[in-house]
């Protein structure tokens, strides 16, 4: 009766055994290649970084600064592994298959600390840092994170719950991960006049690389809709915050435990780190209009500022280098978005949408749209409707998407096509992106349900 079993079992072993040997091959190859390009990422860093003269001794370790003078500039630790990976290149090549799977291991996790290096160097040094905060492809999917007086505003609804999940760089060893839940509401629609309030909340949660760098954002969001006519719609929202941001330096490495053949942990790092957790208040706040000239078309419009009350964020006791104070305190961000919702029959609806963010000297730009096609009938209650579009942020990226509404439930995917100068080390594989959104009427116990106040065009 075992003898069924024990064939399997020999399948599976056999299996095992094939599949281990292709791996190992496949690990060697995957040495090779990054030796290989070793020196490119040093200038993929260079680009992002926009560093223009990192000079470094590579004959001397100590003659490149320590993480904690990094926050002047130099990011000499993030050069300092990328070099001496660069050095082992040689030694790498004469060993034989044993050791040389011993020092690839090094090499890859230099790359892989290096990454998250680089992400702690934006961290604590925002004079120079683009793009801190997180952020979706689908802004349009993430109504209370682009703007606080988005909250309660659902004028075919009154209240909604959404997630969103993004997986970006899913080329390297440690992908990034952003989620996010929220949900909001509206109260007082029926008590007051030609207005009502928007209450709501959102989590954010962010892994960098391996989870070294974590953030944890929580924010309460409370909004006034004020109807200014029977077609026009202002908007005032806040957006209050607590944030909480670590970072595990059991998981990084740095240039003073590298002992020439592999990084000792047991070896003290001599960082100037105050703290492995910070956390601080968050304040944004924002402006809505919209429009609804008829009952086919609805024009909305939007600008917000982020970290008004500018909290200091660092991980760092110095922060005082090269004869300057860097604070370390976030740039306010201004963002601003428009859309439209036009309805040219009955069985498409058309949504043009932009959007434009800037903090410091960083800036970006989504422009883009998609529509949406009715599957089904004209019952509210039971329609169904295809939703495909395209975005493009600019030189960075083309975003195609594609959902599917059915009744109250909506869920969208995005795929960050990279098409900038990244594009040969992550094969355009740039992010992926989930939304799904379900939004709803409050029970009013048989009572007729209210007034759509601001209707948008519907199927």
């Amino acid at each position: 009766m075992n003898k069924p079993f024990n064939t399997i079992s020999m399948k599976i072993s056999t299996l095992y055994n094939k599949t281990a040997l292709i791996w190992t091959k496949f690990e060697f190859f995957l040495t090779d290649l990054f030796l290989k390009i070793i020196y490119s990422i040093l200038k993929i860093i260079n680009y992002l970084l926009g560093i223009q003269n990192l000079t470094c001794n590579i004959n001397n370790n100590h003659a490149c600064p320590h993480l904690g003078m990094a926050i002047g500039g130099k990011y000499g630790s993030l050069l300092n592994l990328i070099i001496e990976g660069g050095k082992l290149y040689e030694t790498i090549k004469k060993e034989e298959a044993p050791s040389k799977k011993r020092v690839s291991s090094s090499i890859t996790q230099m790359l892989r600390n290096g990454l998250v290096v680089t992400l702690v160097i934006l961290l604590v040094n925002n004079q120079n840092a683009i793009a801190q905060d997180l952020h979706f492809s689908q802004f349009y999917n993430a109504p209370l994170l682009a703007n606080p007086a988005n909250t309660g505003f659902t004028p075919d609804a009154d209240y909604r719950i959404g997630g969103n999940y993004r997986n970006q760089w899913a080329t390297i060893p440690v992908p990034y991960k952003t989620m996010s839940f929220y949900g909001d509401a509206q109260l007082a629609a029926d008590k007051l006049q030609n207005g009502w309030i928007g209450v709501g909340a959102i989590m954010l949660r962010d892994e960098a690389g391996d989870g070294a760098l974590k953030s944890i954002k929580t924010y309460g969001n409370i909004a006034y809709h004020q109807q200014l006519s029977e077609t026009r719609l202002l908007s005032l929202g806040v957006q209050a915050g607590y944030i909480q941001k670590s970072i595990n330096t059991n998981k990084l490495t740095f240039d003073d435990q590298w002992n020439g053949k592999f990084f000792d942990i047991n070896v003290p790092n001599n960082e100037a780190l105050l703290t492995n957790q910070i956390s601080y208040l968050d304040i944004n706040i924002g402006l809505n209009y919209a429009a609804f000239p008829n009952e086919n078309t609805y024009i909305n419009g939007g600008i917000a500022v982020q970290h008004i009350n500018r909290p200091k964020e660092t991980f760092f006791s110095n922060t005082f280098v090269a004869g300057k104070d860097y604070d370390n305190r976030l740039a306010r961000r201004y963002t601003a978005f428009a859309n439209a919702s036009i309805k040219l029959n009955d069985k498409v609806i058309v949504n043009p949408q932009a959007y434009f963010t800037y903090m410091e000297k960083a800036n970006q730009l989504n422009v883009g749209g998609n529509i949406h096609y009715n599957l089904g009938t004209m019952d509210y209650a039971s329609a169904s409707e295809l939703i495909a579009g395209v975005y493009y942020r600019y030189k960075d990226a083309a975003i195609p998407m594609l959902g599917i509404k059915h009744k109250n439930l909506t869920a969208t995917f995005t795929y960050d096509a990279t098409i900038s100068k990244l594009t040969p080390y992550n094969q355009t594989r740039g992010a992926n992106e989930i939304s799904i959104i379900y939004s709803g009427l409050y029970n009013r116990g048989g009572k007729t349900p209210r007034n759509m106040r601001c209707a948008m065009p519907s199927f």
